[in-house]
């Protein structure tokens, strides 16, 4: 696409979603939002010209809805922010980047990217340590064992585990038990895997690279983040986020990695220290905005910017980022405290502190009230909801997930 880019359209839910809508009105594009959720928060953004709703249980109407889009052929990107939209995408990459600027590579590359037994081979060929990875039915079977415990046993798809689980994977100390976590996973329709423990923190120990790879293999705005805290405390979703100064030795392991796998847009590469080697283990790529999409913006760099300067044809120009700026997960991190405050030791401020830091929201009131808004008075009637039912029937409840 050599024409300038006038439309975007952001194809997914929630406040991944709403981040990457700000990216692209903040970079002057008209801004259409295809959703697969009823009631989706981000369909309420003052930033939309357009909200479409179209079920996620057809992919042939999806695609149809796609290309049946009033937007500007050839004028438009299209960027999916969720893993079913990305896999859709980038099945059907050759149809529909007749009509789009598409910042992914067809599935043949990105199978490679998603599928997190064939990264780890791709990993290794370039000489990346990747933890080892077994197929859950073989380890119920007895087909494979894990070498080594304790091991992790993790979804193949995080949001639909983590909307079952309320975290993000279990730990298993034993054989029967990482038995028992695949079972229960697949009972409840869940894809697993039994995978490798790196020894670490959750929080300092994991570093997210985000970076931009262009179809010529030029990599472009590298930006570094780590978890301050997640929701749970232990194996949880990221709840406060902060840039970080640039590992080169990370930068040049992910530039590989990409390379290797004839990667193509935006990706955020998992990296885990071990705590007894000192050395970093991929964990997985994300070739999709992400949760925390709006510390991108905050610390300098627009990725929806680079992505046009691609799909235009001209140079990309450095975007330099700025450390030291945070991200708040402002409808679960509230749930934290209830955690962290039965902590031996804990005071105030240790949960409060993020907050004196001028941080940006996953839904910022001032900026875009509606979804703020709205995501409030359901979390407010679920409260209600949860207190009564506990009330008529005895027992403790359990608050949903975050949209």
């Amino acid at each position: 696409m050599s024409n300038k880019v006038q439309t975007a359209v952001i194809f997914g839910t929630g406040p991944t979603a709403l981040g990457a809508i700000w990216d692209a009105k903040y970079a002057g594009l008209d801004v259409i939002l295809v959703t697969a959720k009823k009631n989706d928060v981000a369909a309420l953004s003052r930033a939309l010209s357009i909200a479409t709703y179209v079920s996620k249980d057809s992919s042939e109407k999806q695609l149809e809805t796609l290309l049946n889009l009033e937007c500007p052929a050839n004028h438009t990107i299209l960027w999916p922010v969720n893993d079913d939209q990305v896999e859709l995408v980038s099945r059907h990459y050759d149809t529909l980047s007749e009509k789009f600027f598409i910042p992914l590579t067809s599935w043949q590359f990105l199978e490679h990217t998603v599928d997190k037994f064939k990264l780890s081979e791709l990993a290794n060929q370039g000489g990346i340590s990747a933890p080892w990875a077994l197929e859950a039915a073989d380890v119920i079977s007895g087909k494979q064992v894990p070498p080594r415990f304790p091991c992790l046993i993790k979804p193949k798809q995080t949001p639909k585990f983590f909307a079952h689980y309320h975290k993000k994977l279990h730990q298993a100390e034993n054989l029967g038990q990482a038995i028992e976590l695949c079972e229960d996973a697949m009972r409840n329709d869940l894809e697993v895997m039994a995978c490798e423990y790196i020894p670490g923190e959750a929080t300092n120990d994991l570093k997210l690279m985000c970076l931009y790879r262009d179809g010529d293999g030029n990599t472009h705005c590298p930006l570094l983040v780590e978890k301050v805290r997640t929701y749970p405390l232990k194996f949880g979703l990221g709840a406060v986020i902060r840039s970080i100064p640039l590992d080169e030795d990370l930068l040049d392991a992910s530039k590989k990695l990409l390379e290797v796998n004839q990667y193509r847009g935006f990706a955020m590469i998992e990296w885990k220290r071990d705590s007894e080697t000192n050395t970093y283990t991929l964990i997985e790529i994300n070739p999709r905005p992400v949760l925390f999409q709006n510390i991108f913006r905050y610390s300098g760099i627009n990725y929806i910017k680079t992505i046009i300067e691609d799909a235009e044809g001209r140079e990309i120009k450095h975007q330099q980022f700025i450390t030291n700026r945070y991200w708040i997960q402002n409808f679960s991190d509230y749930r934290t405290f209830s955690q962290m405050r039965k902590l031996d030791g804990f005071r105030l401020w240790d949960f409060f502190w993020p907050y004196f830091k001028r941080p940006v929201y996953a839904y910022p009131f001032f900026l875009d009230s509606k979804p703020f808004l709205s995501l409030l008075k359901r979390r407010i009637g679920g409260m209600f909801k949860v207190r009564f039912d506990r009330h008529k029937s005895g027992t403790s409840g359990v608050a949903s997930a975050d949209s």
